[in-house]
């Protein structure tokens, strides 16, 4: 069990990595990044709690909690501000995740995975306010065989997702955002919704 100052602002490049004791990690709220692989494969991580924040500057780095297959409780607060690429990939316990209104932007995965790609027991989504932009996956020009690139997307390959709450204010969907969510039945968009990229929403 991990439970963070709030005077801690930085936690760099695989200060947690491959931990297989931690359960629990509690992050105080002056914390402002939060590095590459971090806490990557940490397989016993169950319970990830961000404490709340007036000030949105938390970033969430590359692969920071992928892998941490049994994470089934992450609490985000309003400390958020970025989640990049492959941040939560394969986090194959989660079921459902709130974002809050200071997140502006989610990752694609264009040198690797999504922020949660692979995330297979993911059920719903609700994104707040302030999202504009959901990233781009790897670039893929075929608009009939591009499963090589699904696992880029940043909600590709969550099979069992079966509800997606947009706000007002997402102008971007990115590419291969949502490839292969095969439970996905209804979505209602946005009015400020602006583009929607290659094989956003395929299969």
């Amino acid at each position: 069990t991990l439970t963070l100052p709030d005077s801690l602002q930085t936690i760099e490049l695989n200060a947690f990595y491959h931990n297989t004791s931690l359960a629990s990690v509690s992050f105080g709220t002056g914390l402002t990044t939060i590095g590459t692989d971090a806490f990557y494969n940490c397989p016993e991580l169950q319970t990830v709690v961000f404490r709340e924040s007036d000030t949105p500057l938390l970033a969430i780095g590359i692969d920071a909690f992928a892998g941490a297959v049994k994470l089934t409780t992450l609490t985000f607060s309003g400390s958020l501000k970025s989640i990049n690429y492959g941040a939560f990939a394969d986090c194959t316990a989660l079921e459902s995740v709130t974002f809050p209104d200071s997140l502006t932007t989610i990752g694609g995965g264009n040198n690797g995975r999504g922020a949660f790609s692979g995330c297979t027991a993911l059920k719903s989504v609700k994104f707040g306010s302030g999202l504009t932009t959901i990233g781009d996956g790897w670039q893929s020009t075929s608009t009939t065989t591009p499963d090589a690139s699904v696992s880029t997307g940043a909600f590709g390959n969550c099979s069992s997702l079966e509800s997606v709450e947009f706000c007002e204010g997402i102008t971007k969907i990115g590419r291969h955002a949502f490839s292969e969510c095969i439970a996905l039945e209804t979505l209602t968009l946005p009015d400020s919704l602006q583009t929607i990229e290659l094989n956003a929403f395929y299969h």
